[in-house]
């Protein structure tokens, strides 16, 4: 995966005092590349109903409405 290549040796906020392998096991489960079809779709809405109780989330789509009119 490309983030296992950024991770490595760099200056990046995201990845700085983190272990690359971490970071890259994290990203393949929020993926959830092993799945079927018929399992993606309850992660899919696991996911989604974290999102919208998620207060980054709410603030970026504040965010997103007050500079670009992009409503969620």
């Amino acid at each position: 995966m490309m983030i296992a290549i950024m991770a490595r040796h760099s200056s990046c906020p995201c990845f700085l005092n983190r272990n690359p392998q971490d970071i890259l096991n994290q990203t393949k489960a929020l993926f959830a590349l092993e799945l079927t079809t018929d399992q993606v779709i309850p992660h899919v809405m696991k996911l989604v109903r974290w999102s919208l109780n998620s207060f980054g989330y709410r603030k970026y789509d504040q965010f997103q409405h007050m500079t670009n009119n992009i409503l969620p």
